[in-house]
């Protein structure tokens, strides 16, 4: 009983240790947005919190990509952490941080709904999310026309992890693997429904019943989301690598949090406001300032256009620039369209277009299709004819955020002591009249008895899981699925939790055997 109420201390000291934060954060930067809601009878946990610079980015970057990751077990309590970031120019930025109590499509709806508000300009055309069916139906359910599409990342590991299953039967690995990622890459419908043919011709597709059912019923309906075919051209402008992000949430856990693992609430979101934020914040300043040509001298062969551009995009054309190309591959079909000879395959020509003020440009090479950014044929084209160069290129590409400098940033200058304009960082503070120490910990736990009653558990749910994948009978399915709805139910309230947030409360996750 007094363990109890030692739970329950603690669990009432974090809320004020985060009332008492927003309060302070809210009279240092009014400018900022806060909104917290505690976990009551009547609602569950809510946390939105974002700053006036990352509303900028934001509405700067979020128009054609938002991107929503969910990282976990970063505190002692199992509340999902999702970071709302965009693609910048010089790197990925996180421009919302929210907390939520349960991972369901209402409560993710719901704190989306208050960025929405925050934000009235901001209406994404695309959002990256996980597999999961409630980000993706609370996405297109808040911003009305936005599609929802999957993460390469993601998708890879999910792939991998169910092929390699000794459970799964998969004969030829491998074969499998490159058949799927075949149709993942499909840039035409042709290419798609041969690449999809090519799988299903396969002994793995034919002898597998198992795999057959599963790659149907859970990618193939789902192929709008994750197939290069089916993604809009604003699309792949806006992103050129997409597990970037997971090496930022991975940082943000190994590098931030390391020391912190057993951390409350207010004790994470100190280090996520006073740390990793203004460190992203620095880092995309510094990285605009440190493109600008007044910042260091380019190399005299750098084209006058790319200077003052970010980096990476500096890198990626000067990488095509030098190419055995010449004038003599290179034909002007009519205004803005050219044809640039290959210069390994004999009698074949990659045709491109600068694009006009409604079209973006394009070329038939394969380096085009995957990153959207200037090949080597475009280069032979800057190069070698007069008056067609990067200003000649559609508006709507060559004035895109992603390959210009931001000049908010580019106007600022280094200061004594705060070198970027931005804030010193912090280290994590928490309040003193307030502090929780280790009398309040976690009880100790009796571990064997549970873990092997867990793993019995999830085993379990892992032969349902496969017998559901091979069930053709809708009648069973629709019975099965009220009876997981009634145990889920009334496993909810049975849930180890502090004043209904619920908790993490083994340090390792159970291993499937």
């Amino acid at each position: 009983m007094a363990r109890a109420r030692d739970q329950t201390r603690h669990s009432k000291i974090d809320q004020v240790n985060l009332e008492a934060l927003f309060q302070k954060w809210r009279a240092a930067t009014p400018e900022d947005k806060f909104l917290l809601r505690l976990h009551t009878e009547e609602a569950t946990f809510l946390l939105c919190y974002q700053t006036a610079w990352q509303m900028r980015l934001l509405n700067l970057y979020g128009t054609d990509l938002c991107l929503f990751d969910a990282t976990y077990r970063t505190t002692r309590y199992a509340l999902p952490l999702f970071f709302l970031c965009v693609r910048t120019n010089v790197c990925y930025i996180v421009v919302g941080v929210m907390v939520v109590q349960e991972e369901t499509t209402e409560a993710i709806k719901e704190g989306l709904e208050v960025f929405k508000y925050w934000n009235t300009d901001w209406k994404p055309a695309h959002f990256m999310v996980d597999y999961s069916i409630a980000e993706i139906k609370a996405v297109e359910s808040v911003f009305e026309g936005t599609k929802a599409v999957l993460w390469d990342f993601h998708r890879e590991k999910a792939w991998g992890e169910w092929i390699r299953k000794q459970d799964h039967q998969v004969s030829n690995k491998e074969d499998a693997l490159a058949k799927m990622r075949a149709i993942a890459r499909a840039d035409t419908t042709d290419q798609y429904e041969e690449a999809v043919k090519a799988l299903m011709d396969s002994p793995n597709w034919k002898e597998n019943h198992s795999f057959r059912s599963w790659f149907s019923d859970t990618w193939l309906t789902e192929a709008k989301r994750w197939v290069a075919v089916f993604k809009a051209e604003t699309l792949n402008i806006a992103i050129t690598t997409n597990n970037g992000i997971e090496h930022q949430n991975e940082t943000f856990k190994h590098k931030y949090l390391k020391a912190y693992k057993d951390s409350t609430l207010s004790e994470m979101l100190e280090i996520v406001v006073h740390t990793y934020i203004p460190e992203l914040r620095k880092k995309y300043i510094e990285g605009n300032v440190k493109s600008l040509s007044s910042y260091r001298r380019h190399k005299a062969n750098v084209p006058r256009f790319l200077w003052d551009r970010p980096t990476d995009l500096v890198r990626h054309i000067m990488s095509r620039t030098d190419s055995s190309l010449s004038e003599r591959h290179v034909v002007q079909l009519s205004d803005g369209i050219f044809s640039v000879k290959s210069e390994t395959h004999e009698g074949k020509s990659y045709q491109l277009a600068f694009g006009t003020k409604d079209s973006l440009p394009s070329c038939q090479c394969d380096d085009w299709r995957r990153y959207k950014l200037p090949c080597k044929h475009f280069c032979a084209v800057f190069q070698y004819v007069p008056g067609w160069t990067w200003q000649q290129l559609s508006p709507i590409y060559r004035e895109h955020p992603l390959l210009n400098l931001d000049a908010t940033c580019c106007s600022m200058t280094p200061v004594s002591g705060d070198e970027w304009g931005t804030e010193a960082v912090s280290q994590p503070v928490t309040c003193e009249e307030t502090h929780v120490t280790s009398d309040y910990g976690l009880p100790p736990r009796r571990r064997a008895r549970k873990m092997d009653l867990r793993r019995k558990c999830v085993n379990l749910n892992k032969q349902i899981l496969d017998k559901i994948y091979v069930t053709e009978d809708e009648d069973t399915l629709e019975e099965l699925s009220e009876k997981l709805s009634t145990l889920l139910k009334d496993l909810t309230p049975l849930t180890s939790n502090e004043d209904g947030m619920p908790l993490h409360l083994e340090a390792k996750r159970v291993r499937v055997s």
